[in-house]
């Protein structure tokens, strides 16, 4: 299985026709996001990072202006990237983010 990595997260607010980087352009792999269902502002994306190495930017981060901020609210460490569905006992007190997991990320040595 091979796969691939972009440069951060992109926004369309016309159903896909135009699209425009929003930040998180070091995040390598992005593995999940969620839109607050109420208030499309709030978002929340789990980074896997750089998939052959440890990566700061592993974690969940949060916007809530629509892209133009970033937080970085859940981190474990630079091996462990946020991807899979959890049980959500770890995660920040918001509903949307509950199924952003965790597990190492890093290939090979």
């Amino acid at each position: 299985m091979t796969t691939s990595h972009g440069d951060g997260v992109y926004k369309s607010t016309d159903a896909g026709v135009t699209w425009t980087h929003v930040g998180l352009p070091k995040a390598g792999q992005i593995s999940r996001i969620k839109i607050h269902p109420q208030n499309p502002n709030i978002a929340y994306v789990g980074v896997q990072g750089q998939i052959w190495g440890p990566s700061d930017e592993r974690g969940v981060y949060r916007t809530t202006d629509g892209g133009q901020t970033w937080e970085q609210v859940l981190k474990v460490d630079a091996q462990t990237g946020r991807n899979r569905p959890q049980d959500g006992s770890d995660q920040p007190a918001d509903p949307v983010c509950g199924d952003v997991g965790a597990r190492p990320q890093a290939r090979g040595s």
